[in-house]
């Protein structure tokens, strides 16, 4: 049986092998994958040990940071992969295989569009997202799937994520509200950094997420 580490260490191996085809992650960051992107990903469960879920998904998943992680250490939660670049869909399904995550399924769409589908839209417990986009934009896209009663968390850092104000007001339109924040720091690296915690607190209106192309990585106001 492979052990959780073990299965973390084929998730790097995987990701040093595929990397020269797909630039998955920046070159400096190779060689602090545990500590750049694993271990940020995990943050979640530390900082918000009591957040209840069950089935999740992580939106604009890219290298699978932080949904892979979080399936990894929680195999008996269920998680959806969303991105809308084809190669990477492609690595993440070699990592679902090559690993055999049976939680995990990758679906390689845009969120303005799954997020209208009733199959996915407030179906979910658990809304993720890491460097995805603007925070406002961020919000639109991934509140959609939360359901009433579940919650979204973003991993922000740097002055857009400061803005309390704007995440706030950007949350209540989205049906959401702001429930508070997490800071800390990844060892090595003294920039702060923080999880924003979201309630889903009222149904999101049929107009959001707006068509592609329309919701932009901007700080414009919804």
């Amino acid at each position: 049986m492979v052990t959780l580490d073990g299965e973390f260490q084929s998730y790097e191996r995987l990701i040093w092998e595929w990397q020269g085809r797909f630039n998955l992650v920046s070159r400096g960051d190779l060689e602090k994958i545990r500590d750049r992107h694993i271990n940020d990903a995990l943050k979640l469960y530390e900082l918000f040990p009591d957040l209840k879920f069950q089935k999740a998904i992580d939106v604009g998943s890219g290298a699978g940071f932080p949904g892979l992680p979080l399936a990894i250490a929680r195999p008996e939660k269920k998680f959806v992969l969303v991105e809308s670049i084809a190669k990477k869909c492609t690595f993440l399904k070699a990592v679902v295989t090559g690993i055999r995550l049976e939680n995990v399924t990758v679906s390689c769409a845009r969120s303005e569009e799954l997020g209208r589908d009733s199959f996915h839209r407030e179906q979910y417990d658990l809304a993720v997202a890491r460097a995805l986009a603007h925070p406002v934009a961020a919000l639109e896209l991934v509140l959609p799937f939360a359901r009433v009663g579940g919650a979204c968390v973003f991993w922000g850092s740097g002055p857009d994520w400061a803005d309390r104000g704007r995440i706030e007001k950007a949350a209540e339109m989205l049906g959401g509200g702001y429930k508070g924040e997490k800071p800390y720091r990844l060892l090595g690296d003294d920039r702060e950094r923080k999880l924003i915690l979201i309630e889903k607190i009222s149904s999101t209106l049929g107009k959001y997420p707006r068509r592609p192309g329309v919701v932009k990585k901007t700080a414009k106001i919804i």
